[in-house]
């Protein structure tokens, strides 16, 4: 390309990253102020956000087979409801508010929010480590294919954010059995962490591209930890 043509695709690039951006911290917001469809439980939170980037408008219609394809792909299994802005799922009930919660826009971009508990054993115990790495890779890349099944191939930005983590602690191994390691420390300095845009040009054919592609979000998350790069946050089992 020439100079010209360069600084443009340059600029315009920078512009879907603002974009993404302000859109992910819009989102975020509304999930503090409880003005999404959904509210779930207070404290520690983390947020995956998908901004797909060549798309119009509508990009994505929300018909019954997709909406069913979507629903097929996420682990929470209630029946998914739509409104105006796109379909949404949880796992909460009329007693009990949620604590997962997956969205999908009619523009194509997606959104997943979860508790984050400290608990030995269950469905909410992911807090540090190759547990929470291992369960963001999963959450930010399994519906990429259902929704460009609809819309084509799609590059995708993926921004992930934590919330109210300053309290969680470390999670460490002890020989071969995971143990929660309570000693006073927190797991994280800040209560806020927000991740760059991740730049996703297309989808990895295998495990290991993924590891890859999210290294640089997992190298953030560790880095905001109290005790950054110790075997306790990324020690393999």
């Amino acid at each position: 390309m020439i100079s010209s043509e360069n600084r443009n695709a340059i600029f315009q690039h920078q512009d879907v990253h603002k974009q993404a951006i302000a859109w992910r911290d819009e989102r975020i917001a509304m999930h503090n102020n409880d003005e999404t469809p959904v509210q779930l439980k207070s404290g520690p939170r983390v947020y995956i956000h998908g901004f797909p980037i060549g798309l119009s408008d509508e990009a994505l219609p929300l018909h019954t087979a997709t909406a069913s394809l979507l629903q097929e792909a996420s682990s929470i299994r209630i029946r998914i409801r739509r409104d105006f802005h796109g379909a949404y799922l949880h796992n909460g009930t009329e007693t009990s508010p949620p604590t997962h919660f997956e969205a999908w826009m009619n523009t194509g971009a997606f959104e997943f929010a979860r508790n984050l508990n400290v608990l030995a054993s269950g469905e909410n115990s992911v807090t540090s480590g190759r547990t929470l790495e291992t369960w963001i890779q999963e959450a930010a890349t399994k519906h990429i294919p259902v929704i460009e099944s609809v819309t084509g191939p799609s590059a995708w930005l993926v921004m992930v954010s934590l919330r109210e983590v300053k309290d969680l602690v470390v999670e460490y191994f002890d020989e071969e059995h995971f143990h929660w390691k309570d000693d006073g420390k927190p797991a994280f300095t800040s209560q806020k962490i927000s991740c760059i845009p991740l730049d996703l040009p297309r989808c990895p054919t295998d495990t290991v591209g993924w590891i890859g592609a999210f290294k640089p979000v997992f190298d953030r998350i560790a880095q905001a930890a109290n005790r950054a790069g110790s075997p306790d946050w990324r020690r393999k089992p």
